[in-house]
């Protein structure tokens, strides 16, 4: 059997070949945080389903990368990829491949994306394969990578966490919690407001220093497809109008939104939303335990490669700031104006 070495090496080569064979690689680069990341796309066709939701972050080309990430496909490039070394036994949770990973080579199979991600991290590469580029599911093409950035910015001094987060001037608020909370209805309902800034619906880096900062890494946001009328100042940013009936309502926000999207903002508080049937909206005081039980579990659950690690640094976190209740009445459209007032009154 391949060790998790020799496989990298087989993938990254077939990357190289793809690469010859198209004739058309594409680099891109991005700052997402303070680190230069650099895509190599084989094809066209596999760059224009993910880059969309991080192309806000891209910068200057003279940059010097601190990671690499070689992109490809089979199918546009016509090279295919080697015949999986795994039992079916092997599949642990998240897409983890036992026996494919360890100190040094992170291996991922994520099923609901047919993506493969593996992620070296001793010298700072990683390969990202799927079948077809025309196959990527929209919630790819929303948060991509999350098989290899969230575990590589892990070990380079960022958390990478399941939150949205928005604000006025440089500072603004994380809210956090499960699926179906409010988080991406209740940043859209900021957005709506020209005071606000934006950094994410779903997922956000968050770095650690002295002062709290939460950073962007995907400029898009999702609301269940019966919620779209609401949202009709975003028309114009809908990435998946014809697929509605079975799909989610995905938002790609630049360049539309170029002006309103924060590449990073000072966290002044934590707010865990939920639906309180009453009319008016509310923010009352929560513990930091509260807290940790909206952010820990759903960020651990949904990201490859996160453990005790990832718990230990999100424990920190909730400790760095206050956390509140936010209590979502039914008359949506004072929300945004209820945050808004909260965030001038911490300042």
């Amino acid at each position: 059997m391949l060790s998790p070495e020799e496989f990298f090496d087989e993938v990254y080569r077939r990357y190289l070949l793809a690469k010859e064979s198209t004739k058309e690689e594409h680099i891109v680069k991005l700052k997402i945080g303070n680190k230069i990341i650099s895509l190599h796309f084989a094809s066209i066709k596999l760059s224009s389903v993910i880059l969309p939701a991080v192309k806000h972050l891209e910068c200057d080309f003279s940059f010097k990368s601190e990671f690499n990430i070689y992109l490809w496909d089979s199918i546009s490039t016509g090279i295919p990829m080697i015949k999986r070394p795994w039992e079916n036994e092997a599949f642990m949770p998240k897409g983890a491949i036992k026996g494919f990973s360890n100190d040094t080579i992170k291996t991922v199979f994520q099923a609901d994306r047919n993506a493969l991600s593996l992620l070296d991290l001793k010298n700072n590469i990683a390969v990202y394969w799927v079948k077809d580029a025309e196959a990527v599911p929209y919630f790819e093409t929303g948060a991509p990578l999350l098989g290899i950035l969230p575990q590589w910015l892990l070990v380079n001094g960022y958390i990478f966490i399941h939150g949205a987060a928005v604000g006025i001037e440089n500072y603004g608020v994380l809210i956090v919690g499960s699926g179906g909370s409010g988080k991406s209805t209740t940043v859209l309902r900021c957005l709506k407001k020209e005071s606000f800034k934006y950094v994410a619906d779903d997922y956000c880096l968050v770095e650690m220093n002295n002062n709290l900062k939460v950073h962007s890494i995907y400029n898009s946001a999702k609301v269940d497809s019966e919620l779209i009328d609401e949202f009709s100042f975003l028309k114009n940013t809908l990435y998946n109008s014809e697929r509605l009936k079975k799909e989610k309502a995905l938002f790609i926000l630049f360049p539309s939104f170029r002006n309103r999207l924060a590449k990073f903002l000072y966290v002044k508080a934590i707010l865990i939303p939920c639906i309180s049937g009453e009319k008016v909206t509310k923010i009352i005081s929560a513990s930091t335990s509260d807290a940790l039980k909206a952010l820990a579990p759903s960020t651990i659950l949904q990201i490859p490669g996160f453990g005790k690690e990832s718990f230990f640094k999100i424990s920190n976190l909730v400790k760095k700031v206050p956390a509140y209740s936010l209590k979502l009445g039914t008359n949506s459209d004072e929300i945004s104006e209820v945050i808004y007032k909260f965030l001038k009154e911490l300042t």
